[in-house]
């Protein structure tokens, strides 16, 4: 759908501070379409996928579809596909919260390749992973982006240290009820102390795997 609707903003990189301000300059300046804004309320976060400015000025989210699948005439007439969604059908699967709310509960409205990977739920600690393999997310809190200039071996390396997997657990554990989930409000407030020369730790363990 990014294809179709021409023009847009992209608001992908950045802490959620930077995507925010962002998002609200887009706004003021009458940006039609945002892609991954940044809208704060009190204390409630969204990241929609688009963001369109309506005709009376104000901005409405609009579910989008990923492109990597097939729908309507186009799926309706692939039989194979259409087996498989009927055993779908068949387990309950389409009345899930997630898959209820879409206009076609089998399509994703959001897939993406990141640099990163971070996993919200965690049984010990959370752990930042790099995305080696091009894994695709379907979770924008799992997706991490890095900056121009970042070393990426770097920052991961640097997250694995005493001081940021405690404010981790200060911040996560309490908000999962004793289970440790971090959403983005909670990964903002883990302190990570990034250093260019932990990318070389880093780089000694994966050749070690390697041998």
């Amino acid at each position: 759908m990014i294809r179709k609707i021409g023009e847009y903003e992209d608001m992908g990189d950045g802490t959620l501070d930077e995507r925010f301000k962002k998002t609200i300059d887009a706004m003021k300046r009458g940006v039609e379409w945002i892609y991954q804004g940044v809208i704060k309320y009190d204390n409630l976060l969204g990241i929609p996928d688009l963001l369109k400015k309506m005709s009376e000025g104000s901005y409405i989210p609009v579910d989008i579809k990923s492109g990597m699948g097939m729908e309507g005439d186009e799926l309706k007439t692939n039989n194979k596909a259409m087996s498989y969604l009927k055993h779908g059908e068949s387990l309950g699967i389409h009345k899930g919260y997630k898959c209820g709310i879409r206009n076609e509960w089998q399509i994703i409205p959001s897939i993406r390749v990141s640099d990163a990977l971070f996993i919200r739920r965690n049984n010990i600690f959370p752990r930042l992973i790099e995305n080696k393999v091009g894994a695709y997310t379907t979770d924008t809190m799992h997706r991490v982006s890095m900056k121009a200039g970042v070393n990426q071996h770097a920052l991961i390396a640097s997250y694995y240290n005493s001081l940021s997997l405690a404010f981790a657990e200060i911040a996560g554990r309490s908000h999962g009820g004793g289970v440790l989930e971090l959403m983005p409000n909670e990964a903002e407030e883990i302190f990570l102390p990034y250093k260019e020369e932990y990318a070389d730790l880093l780089n000694r363990r994966l050749n070690r795997k390697k041998q």
